[in-house]
């Protein structure tokens, strides 16, 4: 048997750190998409002293969001290849359901 397991931030974030997530993309029906505004490479965009666990992404990216927005305006996210790491919520727009049409 299969069941949907909620995590809190600290959970989220200790995934986050060892890769490890309960959910993935295929699993979609419990994540957030959204769609990415910008391109981001954290070793140039990023104001973070340590940005490795930062997720690397192109405008028009769906990215998976795990959990609920941090403190700090980063989320846990997921690209639909599987890579995973904390995204800045600035880049990031929420898709629509119209603009879920056009992207499916």
């Amino acid at each position: 048997m299969v069941s949907e397991i909620d995590l809190d931030d600290s959970e989220t974030e200790s995934h986050v750190s060892t890769g490890t997530f309960v959910s993935s993309p295929t699993n979609s029906k419990s994540l957030k998409k959204m769609i990415a505004a910008f391109d981001y490479n954290p070793n140039a965009d990023s104001s973070n002293r340590t940005h490795n666990n930062e997720l690397s992404f192109h405008s028009g990216d769906i990215i998976y969001i795990h959990g609920n927005i941090r403190d700090d305006g980063f989320y846990s996210g997921e690209l639909a290849n599987g890579k995973k790491g904390l995204v800045s919520s600035n880049y990031l727009k929420e898709i629509s359901e119209e603009n879920e049409k056009k992207v499916s």
